[in-house]
């Protein structure tokens, strides 16, 4: 018979709050390294044994080795990877707006790697080394409550630096950022840049504008982005509030007129059933079709070419 007292509940509770001994699961140890990664591996194991379920942050030189052991420890099921993102967070790299202050990437206090798959996704194909921050022994259930949290947008950021409507101005830099682009669409942060930058007494003319469009369900973003290349590229611009008043009005207008022309053609595709799944086709011609009305009014013609097939493209501005 034991010569030990018997342990009283307080003990007990002590215990099982304390835990079991940090250790890493079976499946990471039995699991064959990559002979490449051996040292990346051997740090890694040793930063998550050392500091066991007792949360602590690690300042790392990551690179390409690094980024694809931590990837290597990965096994617990994850968020599918979005190669979108990851497309982005390079353009982000290449650009030198990777804010490594703020990039942190994260293990749980059972060894798995759990927040940071893309940013490390992108060091591993680009090569690219980032100085950050590595975290080590977090709670396995706290990643649900990071995972369900709503991300701020570009346009968030932007209310919250008083610009006015944000959403419209985010959704502007979006549309011109991929006729500048040939199709790539910018990330959160080049589209708070660039709408900040814009944040002027043209922007807010052309917001209002647009507005003005709406009974035609004409996408204010279409609208405000034509209005402003008009604005600040025709060398009539003098004259783009007489068309914009004839083309939100609509009185005496004569059916040979460009601008009536233009009212008709909203009309036509108003209630399309394709419009959604044409998104980006339909928002470039919209701003398309307005530049050409435009082109054709303030030249004195009165055929307007209709035919935009490149969601990509915008006409030049006369």
């Amino acid at each position: 018979m034991s010569n030990n007292p018997p342990r009283g509940d307080k003990q007990a509770r002590m215990l099982r709050r304390q835990g079991t001994p940090p250790s890493l699961p079976i499946g990471l140890e039995a699991r064959a390294d990559p002979p490449h990664l051996g040292a990346e591996l051997a740090l890694l194991r040793g930063l998550i044994r050392e500091h066991g379920r007792k949360v602590a942050t690690v300042p790392m030189r990551v690179g390409k080795n690094m980024a694809e052991a931590m990837l290597f420890l990965r096994v617990k099921p994850n968020r599918p990877l979005n190669r979108g993102w990851v497309e982005k967070l390079k353009v982000i790299e290449r650009e030198g707006r990777m804010h490594t202050d703020v990039v942190i990437v994260s293990f749980d206090w059972d060894g798995d790697f759990r927040d940071g798959q893309h940013r490390m996704t992108m060091v591993a194909e680009t090569g690219a080394e980032l100085d950050i921050r590595v975290t080590f022994g977090m709670n396995p259930a706290s990643f649900q409550a990071m995972d369900v949290g709503l991300r701020r947008k570009a346009q968030d950021f932007l209310w919250l630096d008083g610009v006015k409507s944000p959403k419209t101005v985010a959704a502007t830099v979006r549309l011109q950022y991929r006729i500048d682009h040939v199709g790539v669409t910018p990330d959160d942060e080049a589209v708070y840049l660039i709408g900040k930058d814009i944040d002027d007494e043209v922007m807010a003319r052309a917001v209002a504008a647009a507005i003005r469009l709406r009974k035609k369900k004409v996408s204010a973003s279409s609208a405000a982005l034509a209005y402003r290349l008009i604005a600040t590229k025709s060398r009539r611009a003098h004259s783009i509030d007489e068309f914009w008043d004839r083309l939100v009005i609509g009185d005496q207008l004569e059916t040979s007129s460009p601008i009536f022309k233009l009212r008709e053609q909203f009309d036509r595709v108003r209630d399309a059933k394709d419009r959604k799944e044409r998104q980006y086709l339909s928002q470039t011609q919209a701003a398309a079709w307005i530049i050409n009305a435009w082109n054709s009014w303030i030249g004195g013609h009165r055929r307007v070419d209709f035919r935009w097939p490149n969601q990509n493209q915008l006409p030049a501005v006369d």
